[in-house]
């Protein structure tokens, strides 16, 4: 009996043995959520600038400032935006190798640029070089802060130098839908601003007045004229200068000097014909 009791307990442990080395033993546990991990990339915070671009006058508030009455400015970003395309209120404009981009506006017309990153430092200068007009400051410098709008005010002041009537010429055009017949006419009317109060002159009529002045003051000048000559003329044919050989000779040369005076105020006289 306790011979076959070793067998059996020899063919139990050989049989754990084999069950331990070719069996795997699970235990089942709960389930988990999966981890999910979401990478989002830096956002710069970014604002505008606005360029107010302005003229003052003191020429009322009927005045109208032409169309061709442009400015330009550079607007320099720096480094960051070397070779960058910016948005502006033109578009989309590529900034120079140096980070510069020009933009021109009629007046009273702003100049937006967005989304320019935060603390970056922008130069901007006024390029414009217009007869009349004068700036205080061409150049202001700025840093960008995060979603708000920076305004820099440009006023561009006009104070043109008074022109006078005789050192000016003045032209008009009129464009008819139609052809034009001997019988159609047109008059130019100037008006001139003095106290707040247009004064209206016809131009037509007042080129003829001024007209008028200079033949009157040019045939007085030749009047003149003639009478010297023919007081030197009498007086060179008198005895006393025939006599005298130095008073002839100065007297001849006067009266040539106030004969190319005469002869000057006939042209002059008529080419106002």
């Amino acid at each position: 009996m306790k011979k076959i009791r070793n067998i059996m307990l020899f063919i139990s442990i050989f049989a754990l043995s084999l069950i331990c080395t070719y069996t795997t033993i699970a235990y089942l546990i709960t389930e988990t959520s999966p981890v999910i991990g979401t990478f989002i990339p830096e956002i710069i915070p970014t604002g505008d600038i606005i360029i107010n671009n302005q003229i003052s006058h003191n020429l009322g508030d009927d005045y109208v400032i032409p169309d061709n009455i442009k400015f330009t400015y550079e607007i320099d970003l720096g480094e960051e935006y070397f070779n960058t395309e910016v948005f502006t209120s033109q578009g989309m404009i590529k900034t120079d190798a140096t980070g510069k981009l020009t933009i021109t506006e009629v007046a009273n017309e702003d100049i937006i640029i967005f989304d320019i990153n935060e603390n970056t430092e922008v130069t901007i200068t006024s390029k414009t070089s217009l007869p009349g007009f004068s700036l205080t400051n061409n150049t202001q410098e700025i840093i960008v802060k995060p979603d708000l709008s920076a305004t820099l005010g440009f006023t561009h002041t006009y104070n043109p130098t008074p022109v006078k009537t005789d050192n000016f010429s003045l032209t008009g055009t009129k464009t008819l839908n139609r052809e034009w017949t001997n019988q159609d006419t047109f008059t130019f009317v100037l008006e001139r601003k003095i106290n707040n109060e247009y004064q209206t002159k016809n131009i037509l009529q007042e080129k003829k007045r001024k007209k008028d002045n200079q033949l009157k003051k040019i045939e007085k000048d030749i009047t003149d004229l003639e009478e010297v000559i023919n007081s030197l003329t009498e007086q060179l044919h008198s005895e006393e200068v025939l006599n005298d050989y130095k008073k002839y000779n100065d007297i001849t040369k006067e009266l040539n000097e106030i004969e190319e005076k005469l002869e000057k105020k006939m042209e002059e006289w008529e080419l106002l014909q």
